[in-house]
């Protein structure tokens, strides 16, 4: 299975801190049970503090609202 990670360039001063963010993250959504992420094509990362969301095989990722 793989899932494309997309991160928001323009949240972050550095392609390196978006990559840290995008390796932390992928890491806790791969610990999911499979059930959760059986259909997951993407996983989207942006800074801020806005709710997660999910839906059309995307989970929405805020890393300000996950911290």
């Amino acid at each position: 299975m793989q899932v494309l990670v997309k991160v928001n360039e323009n949240d972050w001063p550095s392609v390196r801190d978006a990559a840290q963010y995008a390796q932390t993250y992928s890491v806790a959504v791969g610990g999911l049970p499979y059930i959760l992420r059986r259909d997951l094509e993407t996983i989207t990362i942006h800074d801020g503090v806005e709710a997660f969301g999910g839906g059309n095989r995307d989970i929405l990722i805020h890393t300000a609202y996950a911290e």
